[in-house]
């Protein structure tokens, strides 16, 4: 029996790579283009950002705010 018990692995296997490549195979293409300079809170909210909460940035080197909240990307609203 020990084919059998070979099998059942292998077949384990080619199933949990088939189903769980976790890629999203849509045809929708989306463009990131690098900012040329800085952006404000009001640039995300006018694009759907919900803020939240503002945080304290004076141990952040460099940065001048930093902001949590979140968008609503089809139905379900993401962390940012």
């Amino acid at each position: 029996m020990p084919s059998a018990l070979g099998a059942v692995v292998v077949l384990a296997f080619v199933f949990a790579f088939a189903c769980g490549s976790g890629e999203d195979n849509s045809t929708e293409s989306q463009k990131i283009i690098p900012a040329t300079g800085s952006l404000s809170i009001s640039d995300f909210v006018t694009v759907g950002f919900k803020e939240s909460k503002q945080y304290d940035v004076t141990r952040l080197p460099g940065a001048q705010s930093a902001y949590y909240g979140f968008w609503q990307i089809g139905g379900e609203p993401l962390d940012f």
